[in-house]
Parts: C-alpha cells; structure tokens; sequence
C-alpha cells in the first residue's frame, strides 16, 4: 500500500517536471526573488547631506530646512541638481 503511495508521487513529480519547488505563492509570504528588489529611497540624512553639498553659497538655514518632510527635501535637491 505504501509502496503504491510512493511510486504515484514519483509519477506526480515526474509529471510536473521534477521540480518539488513548483508551488503556488502563499499569502502573506514574501515571494520576492533576487531579481525583484525594491528600490531604496533616499533618507533625509542623504538628502540634507547633498543639499549641503551642492549648496555652495550656503544660502539654505540646514537645522531649519532638516525640520520639513521629506518631499520639500527632495525637491530642493532637484531644484538645486537643476
């Protein structure tokens, strides 16, 4: 009876290619490979440090500027890169 059990699994694996790995993504499980990475954003910390860095006149107050959110840093950054 086992030995039945067995060589259908055998067969069933054969039949899928014999890969055991080939199974549907599970819920909540992270399917990401290492081709699929995201991408890093920026810290506030990089970015101050390259507005400083690209801020020669140092025309910009930087303890001020670290307080507003990240997306006025960034676009400073741009306007600046520009």
């Amino acid at each position: 009876m086992q030995l039945l059990f067995v060589n259908r699994c055998i067969e069933l694996i054969r039949l899928m290619g014999g890969n055991l790995l080939q199974c549907p993504p599970v819920y909540g499980y992270n399917n990401m490979t290492d081709k699929e990475t995201k991408v890093k954003a920026p810290s506030k910390k990089e970015l101050m440090r390259e507005i400083e860095n690209l801020d020669t006149k140092k025309v910009f107050d930087l303890v001020s500027l670290s307080r507003t959110n990240v997306a006025n840093i960034k676009a400073i950054a741009v306007m600046l890169k520009g």
